[in-house]
């Protein structure tokens, strides 16, 4: 492995000073937190604690435990000695509900969990799914740096409203205090955190050992990788070791975990000649070609379902890049309305010069995130929906989590500007999503 403080970018001419500095900062914060862990539990109140959830929590079935992966998981983040523990989660192993176990078990003994993934949906997943508050990590980081940072912009605004002697400025200069303030925490998860670039970690990381704060990394360097200069989470693994779920719960068939289990140990022939021997491989012979075969077998699954929200929520495309997607989003769009989902005209929005075009029926996917007021849910960035009305003044939709179903609309301008048409989407946000095509 690389010393500490050399990632895959410390190379002489590529890595920046910063990144170098990153890398450093982050394995220094590492190997600090050895055996300095003080929000853990006992390893017999863990168990029993565990039990009660399994009793009481109805995430399992009549009969059901986690699955060895799952308990490791479990036990590391509740009784782990290190102030930095590292869990290696592939895709469908059962984070959520293992995560869902140990908000369970350190909340009931005082111990705050929070949560912080890359994007808002899945910070939302950590929400719904495991019942853990939490925010994006550039919402963290913005709130790390106004609490660490005497001079931030934040503060010398709050500042200027203060000394100007209004009641209205003072409410404005409280409320930006709050929106910056840090939330309790004693242990914070990090849901993908290979994905993130390791100036990020070092942020999170720095300021965590300064807190005492456990930070736990859960995250899989063998799928997408960091977006954003280096990593480390590979280089900690080696230093420390991990926790490693491997088994694969989402794929209902043999042939799928073997396929995802190639796919991750980095062996695609592998994973093309199970497929190939099962019928399942098709070769195309031009991007035109692909997106033909794409479509052919979207459509197959799209007509089994027996709903339109069936065909929104189970099934999809998902491509490398977003001029891919468009092109899929087209073409999926012209089958819909050929095989009759789609219905009445179509409306077409316009605003600032650009436009979308939508009919009841339609997929949507929200582009940007929409916060919404009271105890209305936010609509995140990721989201998919189903068009259920489309009027003049905006859309009608309906969407689906963990939680269940819930309604929303959007207004013409929002129409256009925080969404888009949601058949296919990048396989970056398509993170933690489950489609069977």
């Amino acid at each position: 492995m690389n010393p500490p403080g050399a990632g895959a970018s410390a190379r002489p001419g590529i890595a920046s000073i910063r990144v170098l500095k990153a890398e450093k900062a982050v394995m220094d914060a590492f190997t600090a937190g050895f055996d300095r862990n003080r929000h853990r539990l006992d390893p017999t109140d863990a168990d029993e604690l565990l039990q009660d959830w399994m009793q009481h929590s109805g995430r399992l079935g009549d009969g059901q435990s986690l699955t060895d992966g799952q308990l490791a998981m479990y036990r590391e983040m509740t009784t782990g000695t290190d102030l930095i523990a590292l869990v290696v989660g592939s895709a469908g192993s059962g984070k959520t509900t293992a995560l869902d176990a140990v908000r369970h078990a350190l909340g009931r003994r005082g111990i705050t969990v929070y949560g912080v993934s890359t994007s808002a949906i899945a910070t939302q997943g950590l929400k719904d799914a495991a019942r853990i508050d939490g925010s994006t990590v550039a919402r963290l980081l913005g709130r790390i740096a106004f609490a660490t940072d005497p001079a931030h912009p934040a503060r010398q605004r709050i500042d200027q409203l203060e000394s100007s002697g209004s009641e209205h400025d003072r409410r404005r200069a409280a409320a930006i205090r709050d929106a910056y303030a840090l939330p309790p925490m004693d242990h914070l998860v990090v849901d993908e955190a290979s994905m993130l670039a390791v100036t990020e970690k070092a942020q999170i990381m720095e300021w965590a050992q300064r807190a005492r704060v456990r930070v736990t990394l859960v995250g899989d360097h063998k799928q997408l990788k960091a977006i954003g200069p280096s990593s480390l989470f590979a280089e900690m693994i080696k230093v420390r070791g991990a926790v490693e779920m491997t088994e694969n719960l989402r794929q209902k068939t043999p042939l799928g975990r073997d396929c995802a289990a190639f796919l991750r140990d980095e062996k695609p022939r592998d994973a093309l000649e199970i497929l190939a021997a099962a019928d399942k491989f098709r070769v195309a012979r031009s991007e035109v070609d692909k997106n033909r075969l794409l479509i052919e077998s979207w459509l197959q699954k799209a007509a089994a379902m027996p709903t339109a929200a069936d065909r929104m929520r189970l099934t999809g495309l998902d491509a490398d890049r977003n001029d891919q997607v468009d092109v899929l989003n087209h073409l999926a769009r012209h089958w819909a309305r050929s095989s009759g989902w789609l219905t009445g005209d179509d409306v077409t929005f316009k605003h600032a010069g650009t436009e979308r075009t939508y009919a009841v029926g339609d997929h949507l996917q929200i582009t940007r995130n929409i916060k919404r007021a009271g105890d209305q849910r936010d609509l995140n960035n990721g989201t998919r929906a189903l068009v259920t009305s489309v009027g003049q003044h905006g859309l009608e939709l309906t969407y689906w989590d963990a939680d269940g179903q819930h309604a929303d609309q959007l207004s013409v301008e929002q129409a256009v500007t925080h969404s888009k048409h949601g058949y296919a989407t990048t396989t970056h946000k398509l993170q933690g999503q489950t489609m069977k095509s």
